[in-house]
């Protein structure tokens, strides 16, 4: 189950891609997929940065 706060992030990146495309229409289901790789990277990214901040690496 997804977080309320992380359906809006994907939401919020889904229209940015959106209106970056063009507006096109009947491409929902591929800009939600895009904004979601793009949240997971960036969230992978934040965990990593953590873990090498919790050994001093930072």
């Amino acid at each position: 189950m997804t977080s309320w706060w992380h359906e809006h992030r994907v939401r919020e990146r889904a229209y940015q891609i959106w209106e970056r495309d063009g507006r096109p229409e009947g491409q929902a289901g591929e800009h939600w997929r895009q904004a979601e790789a793009e949240i997971a990277a960036e969230e992978r990214g934040l965990e990593q940065e953590i873990k090498l901040e919790s050994e001093g690496a930072v």
